[in-house]
Formats: C-alpha cells, sequence, structure tokens
C-alpha cells in the first residue's frame, strides 16, 4: 500500500527487464548443449482433430460427435509456423515438438515430420494402448512393472511416409514434480526422486533389459512452481546436486539421444490420445464441446471458400488475417472449458473470447458475422425461481388468478417494468404461462416469450424487432417465439438470419383481464404440438 506511481514503473520496468532476457538466455544455454528448447504447435490445437475430428471415436467409439471438421492444410500450417516462430528466435531449426496436450495419433505423424521436426513426446497411456497392454503397471513403491516398455523412445511412420520418434512420459514422476512435491522440503523431494529413478533402474536390471533408458519427465510448469517454497529452487538445487554426485543416472537432451542411440524400436501403431488419456474427450464429445466445434467448422467453411475452394474473393492480406484468426480459433484452450468435465469458474469469459476470433475471421474478410456467433455456447445461467414447479397444474386460463390454480407453477419475480412475475406450469396437453404487470403497459407493447428447445435446426440470438428497432441480445440459442402484439397471439421459428413471419397460434387460449386494481393479468396456454 501507499505505493506511488513512479514505485510501481520500478517494478514494472524490472519485470520486462527479466521477460526480455528469457529467450536469449535459453538460446545461449541450447547453444552450449546444456539444454534443449522445444516448441508446440502455433496455436496449441489438438492437431489430431484439426486433420480428421472423427479420430476422437478410436479412444471412445461411443461418443457423440458433431459433423465432421477436417482440414489437414490447417494442421500443416500450425506445424509450418511453428518452426517459423521458433527459427526467428533461436537461430536454427527446432528438432523437438510437444504437440498442444501431447494430442498425438499415426495421422499426424507425416505432417510432423514434414514440418522437420525429428521427435514429438506424449503420455503414457497412448504407448499403453499402442502396445495393446491398456495400461501399465506398478509395485507398491509406484515402480512401473514394464520398465523396458516404457523407458525407451520410439520411431513411428505414418502411412504417407515420415518418420518421428516419440518419448512417453512418466506419468507418476511428472506428476509427482507438479503436484506433490511441492508440499514436501525441496532436499526431502529431491531424493524421494532420485530414490524413485533408481527404483526403475533396478526394476530394468530384473528385466535383463539392455539400454541405456530413458526416463521422461514432462510437465506444465505453470502447475508446479508457484506452489513451491522459493519458487523450487531448493528443490531444483538439490536434485541438480544429487544427479551430479550420481554415477548411474545421466542427463540428456531427447536429440543428443537419439544421435547416441539411433537404433530404437518401431511402433506399429501410434494410438489416438494425449498426455493423459487414451483418447479426446476432454475436448470433443460433450455438448457444450460438440457446438463450439460445430461453430468452428461452419467458420471455416466458410473461410474455405475463399483460400482453398476460390468460389469467393479478397484479398491476400485480408484472406491471411482471417486464416490467422481461424487458426487462433482452433486452440485446445477453448474446447478444454467447454463441458462438465473442466470449470475455470469463469468458462463464459473463454466462450466470448473463442466467438470473438471467429467474428474477426469475417471481419478480416469483409463480411457481416452471421447471427450464431453471437449465441453463447455457455448459457447464461438461469434465473433462480422464487418458488420451483410443484408439479402437474392445469389453471383455467381467464385472465383472472383464481386462489389455488397456479399453485404449483414455478415462479419468478422481476422489477424489469412493466413486468412484476412470470409463473409457468404445464400438463400432457400444454404450456402455460401468466405474466402480471406492476402497471398498465402501453398500448403499442409487444409480449414475447422465448423458449430454447434442444437439438432444434436453427436459433437466433436476437429478439424480434420491428422496424426501426435496434435488436436486442437475447443470450439464449431461441428457437421459438409466442408473442403478444396487443390484438393476436403469434408463433415464430427461428431461422439462420432472423425470425420466420407469424402465425396464429393453433388451439391457443390467451387472455388478458384487468384485476380490480386496473393492471392486467396475462395467461396463456400453448399446445405442445
Amino acid at each position: 500500500r501507499d505505493f506511488s506511481e513512479a514505485d510501481k514503473q520500478i517494478v514494472f520496468d524490472e519485470a520486462r527487464r527479466i521477460i526480455k532476457e528469457i529467450i536469449p538466455l535459453h538460446r545461449q544455454l541450447q547453444e552450449k548443449g546444456q539444454i534443449e528448447v522445444i516448441t508446440t504447435p502455433y496455436a496449441h490445437p489438438i492437431l489430431p482433430l484439426i486433420f480428421y475430428s472423427s479420430l476422437a471415436r478410436v479412444g471412445n467409439p461411443g461418443a457423440e460427435m458433431p459433423e465432421r471438421f477436417s482440414y489437414p492444410n490447417d494442421a500443416i500450417a500450425h506445424l509450418e509456423r511453428s518452426v517459423e516462430i521458433y527459427q526467428a528466435h533461436f537461430g536454427m531449426a527446432p528438432q523437438g515438438l510437444w504437440p498442444g496436450e501431447g494430442a498425438v495419433a499415426e495421422e499426424i505423424v507425416p505432417l510432423v515430420a514434414g514440418a522437420g521436426y525429428t521427435w514429438m513426446a506424449t503420455g503414457e497411456p497412448v504407448l499403453a494402448q499402442s502396445l495393446g497392454i491398456g495400461s501399465f503397471t506398478r509395485d507398491t513403491k509406484e515402480t512401473i512393472q514394464q520398465a523396458d516398455d516404457l523407458y525407451r523412445p520410439y520411431y513411428v511412420q505414418g502411412n504417407s511416409g515420415g518418420k518421428v520418434a516419440v518419448f512417453f512420459r512418466d506419468w507418476t514422476l511428472s506428476d509427482k514434480i507438479g503436484f506433490t512435491y511441492s508440499g514436501m522440503s525441496g532436499e526431502m523431494a529431491a531424493r524421494d526422486l532420485m530414490a524413485r529413478l533408481e527404483n526403475i533402474r533396478t526394476r530394468l536390471k530384473e528385466e535383463g533389459a539392455s539400454g541405456p533408458h530413458v526416463v521422461s519427465l514432462i510437465l506444465d510448469g505453470e502447475n508446479a512452481w508457484e506452489y513451491y517454497d522459493n519458487d523450487g529452487k531448493e528443490f531444483f538445487h538439490a536434485f541438480y546436486q544429487l544427479l551430479s554426485e550420481s554415477t548411474t543416472i545421466k542427463t540428456i537432451t531427447p536429440s543428443k539421444y537419439l544421435e547416441l542411440f539411433p537404433e530404437q524400436r518401431e511402433l506399429e501403431n501410434l494410438f489416438p490420445g494425449a498426455w493423459f488419456s487414451p483418447n479426446y474427450d476432454t475436448w470433443i464429445g460433450e455438448d457444450e464441446e460438440n457446438q463450439a466445434w460445430s461453430y468452428l467448422g461452419r467458420v471455416r467453411y466458410d473461410l474455405s471458400r475463399y483460400d482453398m475452394l476460390k468460389t469467393r474473393s479478397a484479398s491476400s492480406e485480408a484472406i491471411a488475417q482471417a486464416q490467422d484468426y481461424m487458426y487462433l480459433a482452433e486452440g485446445s484452450d477453448w474446447f478444454w472449458w467447454y463441458g462438465s468435465d473442466q470449470d475455470s469458474g469463469q468458462d463464459e469469459y473463454f466462450d466470448a473470447g473463442f466467438r470473438a476470433l471467429l467474428a474477426k475471421v469475417y471481419e478480416s474478410l469483409g463480411e457481416p458475422a452471421p447471427a450464431f456467433v453471437n449465441v453463447p455456447i455457455i448459457p447464461k445461467k438461469p434465473a433462480a425461481a422464487d418458488q420451483n414447479i410443484q408439479g402437474l397444474s392445469t389453471p383455467i386460463i381467464d385472465g383472472i388468478s383464481s386462489a389455488d390454480e397456479w399453485n404449483n407453477a414455478a415462479l419468478y419475480s422481476t422489477t424489469a417494468a412493466p413486468a412484476n412475475s412470470l409463473a409457468y406450469t404445464f400438463d400432457a396437453t400444454n404450456l402455460y404461462l401468466r405474466l402480471t404487470f406492476m402497471r398498465q403497459p402501453p398500448p403499442e407493447y409487444r409480449i414475447g416469450f422465448y423458449l430454447a428447445i434442444p437439438h432444434a435446426a436453427d436459433h437466433f440470438p436476437f429478439a424480434r424487432a420491428a422496424q426501426g428497432e435496434a435488436p436486442v441480445l437475447l443470450g439464449i440459442a431461441a428457437t421459438r417465439l409466442f408473442e403478444w402484439d396487443g390484438a393476436e397471439f403469434k408463433a415464430f421459428t427461428a431461422g439462420n438470419n432472423g425470425w420466420t413471419d407469424g402465425t396464429t397460434v393453433k388451439n391457443a387460449t390467451l387472455s388478458i383481464k384487468d384485476t380490480t386494481a386496473g393492471v392486467p393479468i396475462l395467461e396463456a396456454a400453448i399446445p405442445w404440438e
């Protein structure tokens, strides 16, 4: 507290100075041979799903899938751009690749090789499925029992050529560093890790395996060091000291390992999966995820009319900008937060960001964004009812609230004048609605009830606007509208570009009557069919 703007500027300047040193420092260490810096495809996509989304069915045959998304050229672009950016910063071509979320499949191997990568990495569940063993087993000390299988790279070659080595992450040891050791002293954590590495060496000797073997420890740095005391420095110092003293365990970069030991086993098939699962369920298959893929596919098709089909034209600069927004929208993080399996606490923020990128594709091409881009994939949280529905009921639609007839209805109060409350109930025949008012609405007042019907073919995100009115964003993917215009009760159906011409609701009953206070009550019965 009590820091001046000048004080803050000192902190900001120092932070910027340190940030600017990060890449030059790592470039220097790489040039000395101390480290190997790898990269990820441009916008961190789930590369196999960009290549062909139906690959998700291999790991989960029963999953609900969106309409197929398959743009191999985009997958190639993500890889080529990652190489260009890497070369610009490190003065050399990258050798190693961490695919977004460790997501791999045999189908992308030729693309990875074609971009110049010689190796990539993923998780042990992928190797277990690729070997047909289901999963690796561990003893009471959490030591892998199939050690000779896990602790080595494998060469994989796709059907169209191109060979890439694949290293597989030790799940338990990597997660110890990422999530467990932060709760221990650095010295104790380092000794525990070294003991576990020695246990692996012992197991390899028991198997009679011939080495040298390599243990891959792979983790997200942002998930670990902020939880360690002093950013993990005690752990690092103790671990590096123990490694320096060890005569049996050595550090090596993956590229150097392949250079020294080029003869490695080959996998006949690289199972589609990610770093923690032999499937892509976190990014596709749930309703929200599938809707996001549907949005992505519709926008990508519209863009393809410019950059692939050539049925529409724009400047090369406009198309390049639209492609860049498209690639950013193909990133994995948007899909990570859709669905029920992950929760950021502000998933609506990521939804808005994803759809903003899709809108930018059209803006770059000089086209208006279609209405669906404005429809939230994650709908607004529903208003809490003052009373939840208590059961079926059949109120009399006469504009008069008789005693008890709406007792079972759900009730919502509102301060959105001139309305006062909304109630609904239903029976086997009708949906019943009641709207009360705090004062007489103006003569030109229109009353609309917007419904969102799941799996409807079309939806529209804006309220129906009369001529000269600005459309209002509803916040839901509305599919049906029932509207009272003061004279008729009409039904409208959502289309791609708006609401269809209204037709009088058949067999509907609607009544508006003044109460003794002179304020009307609207009651309606809408048939289910």
